[in-house]
């Protein structure tokens, strides 16, 4: 049975770790591809830069990535985003098809919030990433213990409420860089005199994208 993983988001702008999630879900679970889905109108959040931006530079993101594709599946769709919804489309489409989600440790831990979540759960095994730093992050705040014992405990108490709500959770052993779409989107605003420092975060061609096409200017 082929198995594809499912990479969501804004991409708003695609950055490293959205890269380094695609190639260690691809590693560690044995994926025979990762499909990259921009949203088109996404029910939490405002993209500020218009989809057809997002998804040229989540194509350009991936560019020499041979196991990597893009999906305008959401964007040409109209309406707001839901994964359930996409779900159900590509499951349609590939009946044999193996689908697992992929999520960072902020997806992850909204995610029994979605829309029509436990119909998400019986469409796909979700693959669970932790960030590099999570655990230093809490070490400001609780001193003594052990702290990655405690970000451990932490994460496992969220697998465990999914599922107990029917998800299929594995977590992958690599780690992200701790980057934030919105930290570069102030960067890109403030300092684009000084944009090259910024391409050991975001993919060289999508960053002469951004500088090419004004984008970020005003610092979403």
């Amino acid at each position: 049975m082929k198995k594809t993983g499912i990479l969501g988001g804004t991409f708003n702008p695609p950055h490293s770790a959205h890269l380094n999630m695609a190639r260690a879900a691809l590693a560690e679970a044995g994926l025979d591809e990762v499909i990259w889905i921009p949203n088109g109108d996404p029910p939490h959040k405002v993209p500020g830069v218009s989809a057809s931006d997002r998804l040229k530079m989540t194509e350009l993101a991936i560019a020499g990535e041979p196991r990597m594709t893009v999906s305008d599946i959401e964007i040409s769709r109209p309406g707001r985003s839901y994964m359930a919804e996409t779900l159900e489309i590509l499951s349609g489409r590939e009946p044999d098809t193996r689908f697992f989600l992929i999520c960072g440790e902020d997806m992850l831990s909204g995610l029994a919030s979605w829309y029509r979540a436990a119909r998400i759960f019986e469409l796909a095994d979700i693959l669970a990433f932790q960030r590099k730093g999570g655990s230093e992050r809490k070490s400001e705040i609780t001193g003594a213990e052990s702290l990655e014992v405690k970000f451990e405990t932490e994460i496992g108490e969220t697998v465990r409420f999914l599922e107990r709500r029917g998800a299929r959770i594995r977590v992958l052993e690599a780690k992200l860089p701790d980057i934030s779409s919105t930290a570069l989107r102030k960067a890109l605003a403030e300092s684009r005199t000084e944009a090259g420092k910024l391409s050991a975060l975001i993919p060289k061609a999508v960053l002469s994208y951004i500088l090419e096409h004004g984008l970020y200017l005003e610092g979403l």
